[in-house]
């Protein structure tokens, strides 16, 4: 939340919309889906309280990467295309199997017989 509100907000984000672009500006507290004003210590105490975390840390410095060394190029195939495995239709026949119908199926049933 501190470094929030210590760096500038995103453009195209809701910070943006809501004016708060700025460094130190309360992003979270004007932003806030859920009960838009509510003070972000309070979002913050009530977290702690229900055992979400502590409001006490350690800040860690890490050394930077260039953009370069972590990003990769954008898959430019549409999502259905990437995603299409992922959510493939199990069938237990192919498709190919019994003239397309991908199982056996009589063309006329005789419900006489039956």
């Amino acid at each position: 939340m501190d470094k929030a509100r210590e760096t500038a907000g995103i453009q195209g984000s809701k910070a943006e919309e809501k004016h708060v672009l700025e460094c130190g500006k309360r992003k979270f507290e004007v932003c806030s889906a859920g009960w838009p004003g509510l003070s972000e210590e309070t979002q913050l105490n009530v977290g702690e309280i229900i055992g979400l975390g502590t409001r006490k840390y350690k800040l860690v410095l890490v050394a930077e990467k260039k953009l370069q060394d972590i990003a990769f190029p954008p898959d430019p195939r549409p999502a259905g295309v990437r995603f299409q495995h992922l959510y493939a239709k199990l069938h237990p026949y192919p498709y190919e199997r019994y003239e397309g119908k991908g199982f056996l199926r009589e063309n006329k049933v005789d419900l006489k017989t039956c």
